[in-house]
């Protein structure tokens, strides 16, 4: 029946979009990690730095 020849081609086009979606997601991850990585440190110093500010100018309003 048409059916059963049209069956194989789904599959294997359902298996190469697993396949491709799986190596995107790699490429993906791969090339943003680096970039994710230097602007989650870069969010952290930022806060760091912030957040530094702040309490040691309430350190020198206490010492004064």
């Amino acid at each position: 029946s048409p059916n059963e020849t049209e069956s194989p081609p789904p599959f294997r086009e359902r298996i190469g979009g697993l396949a491709w979606i799986a190596f995107t997601t790699f490429g993906v991850v791969t090339i943003s990690e680096p970039i994710t990585a230097h602007l989650t440190a870069s969010i952290f110093i930022y806060r760091d730095a912030y957040f530094g500010v702040c309490s040691n100018d309430s350190a020198a309003n206490n010492n004064i």
